[in-house]
């Protein structure tokens, strides 16, 4: 990643769990073990590019 991007992980209600802002990072980690079981949504994004997944914690 050479380029400014935000990690947004929210849950299944929309509320900001976490967001953390990368620069020039090629790797990003996150600990889950704090969060209640259930489903989560990502956003990658930078500028127009914006990528989006789906987290199950059980």
């Amino acid at each position: 990643m050479s380029a400014n991007w935000c990690f947004t992980l929210t849950d299944i209600n929309g509320k900001v769990c976490m967001e953390k802002k990368l620069s020039g990072e090629t790797e990003l980690q996150i600990q889950l073990a704090e969060f209640p079981s259930g489903n989560y949504f990502f956003t990658l994004s930078s500028g127009t590019i914006i990528r989006t997944g789906k987290i199950i914690r059980n």
